[in-house]
């Protein structure tokens, strides 16, 4: 994507999440009243750090000659060898981003803000700005703080937050973990949030065999991982959960899921190994690796768990891994499975399965587009998705804030306009579970005429910082 249109969004996403809820201080008669230049400057300073290294990096592989498989970490990087987190570092649900916080590619105490998710997952698996913004922007606007864009990799963390108790007005905070938001059932080597007692992080041994098994079943004895094997695996994490999990949900969001285990063969891949330009396939000595599972054979499912780190010799990938080419593998994998959205639930003493949509006159299953040959109308399409969240009726899905909306719409619009040649009528939220709060509507002010002309200036010296960058 065009590195301009994504500083301005990041500028213009920051800045507009300050003119309606800029830092607060309380008055004598009891209202809020704005104090948003440090929110204004502290966009600015995020649009340019990020301008900084994407300068830094074209310089990089100019010099080395072009795109190539890198030594990832470098033995001689001394601010990436590998660290076990302490008591209060956060890790979570997600293999790829602890192993990242380990090695310091992400801040290690396991709060991050959204630049610091885009330069990380570029630096650990050249992942493109285009993906690692989208799955920022997605992270930060369910679960993080949208003042200071940050997230916690696991569960709720004060350290995120800047307003306190007041923030509930705005965004519940409760970090890449939080249930049924960003996570959700089905995971590859987690138990369900109802099934382990709240548990949705810690690492099943007997999951990550039943994984592995996979593998070796659909992808040969050395157990090699692709999108075959992780289809397979995922499909029958669907029919587990639905089966025996009175609680369970599953909205169209989990796309994310299906886009999410093809990390495991694109982005954990070892370069050296794998004979394609990019990835698509991976060897267990880098699965095993990233996901911290080490035999055990006194450990359940004979695997224990160590903290996630970066294989010995590890090459990421030459090519980056784009926000296209996730929509290609997610349509690949459900394509071979294509499920039904919904959520378990009861009526008269009875466990039903409720589709969605359910309505009777619509088809009985909502789908995922699954035409490879139409990428970029998969990929518009699928944004329609992330706006999108169940009707209340169906279960207890998290409902959107205006705020938030308004931070996806700012923050992916102009990704998914440049990478998926969205058209404007695509790019609109529309979501009907959409709401307003009106205690945050009666607490905060509107917007005024000097936070927006703040704002604007803010956009404008990103575009100006995004031009020098390309000169």
């Amino acid at each position: 994507m065009q590195l301009s249109n994504l500083l301005v969004a990041i500028a213009a996403v920051a800045t507009t999440t300050t003119w309606a809820f800029p830092s607060m201080k309380m008055t004598a008669n009891g209202r809020f009243n704005p104090v948003g230049k440090r929110d204004v400057q502290f966009a600015m300073e995020e649009a340019t750090r990020l301008a900084d290294y994407v300068k830094r990096m074209d310089k990089r592989q100019a010099a080395d000659g072009g795109p190539a498989p890198k030594l990832t970490p470098d033995p001689n990087d001394k601010d990436h060898l590998f660290q076990a987190p302490g008591p209060t570092d956060q890790r979570g649900p997600c293999p790829g981003m602890n192993a990242l916080a380990n090695h310091g590619y992400l801040p290690r105490n396991g709060i991050v803000s959204l630049v610091d998710l885009v330069i990380g997952q570029k630096e650990g698996y050249n992942i493109d700005y285009d993906l690692g913004a989208a799955l920022a922007a997605i992270a930060v606007s369910l679960d993080g703080d949208l003042l200071t864009t940050k997230v916690s990799l696991n569960g709720t963390d004060d350290r995120t937050a800047l307003l306190g108790a007041v923030q509930e007005l705005i965004s519940h905070e409760g970090g890449i973990a939080h249930h049924n938001s960003f996570e959700g059932d089905t995971s590859l080597t987690r138990r369900d949030f109802y099934l382990n007692n709240g548990d949705n992080w810690s690492f099943q041994g007997e999951m990550y065999a039943d994984m592995q098994s996979y593998a070796k079943k659909f992808g040969g004895p050395d157990a090699i991982y692709n999108a075959t094997v992780m289809a397979e695996y995922r499909y029958a994490r669907y029919q587990d959960s639905r089966a025996n999990n009175p609680r369970f949900y599953f909205s169209p969001k989990a796309f994310l899921l299906w886009g999410a285990s093809s990390f495991v063969y694109e982005a954990f891949a070892n370069a050296t190994q794998v004979t394609t330009p990019n990835a698509s396939y991976a060897y267990e000595n880098s699965v095993s690796t990233f996901f911290g599972a080490v035999p055990d054979s006194t450990a359940p499912g004979g695997f224990r768990h160590v903290p996630e780190r970066f294989p010995d010799n590890w090459y990421r990938r030459a090519q980056p891994y784009t926000l296209l080419d996730v929509v290609g593998q997610v349509a690949k994998q459900y394509g071979k499975h294509p499920v039904q959205f919904g959520a378990n639930g009861e009526r008269e003493g009875q466990r039903f399965f409720f589709p969605y949509p359910a309505d009777p006159q619509e088809p009985n299953s909502f789908t995922i587009p699954t035409n490879e040959d139409d990428l970029a109308g998969a990929c518009c399409a699928l944004f329609q998705l992330a706006l999108d969240f169940m009707p209340a009726e169906i279960a207890s899905p998290v409902l959107l804030l205006q705020s938030q909306l308004d931070f996806l719409l700012g923050s992916l619009q102009p990704t998914f306009k440049d990478s998926c040649n969205c058209g404007d009528n695509a790019l609109t939220g529309t979501s009907d579970s959409t709401t307003k709060d009106p205690v945050a509507e009666a607490l905060l002010p509107a917007p005024g005429q000097a936070a927006q002309n703040a704002g604007s200036s803010a956009v404008n010296a990103a575009k100006e910082s995004a031009s020098s960058s390309s000169s």
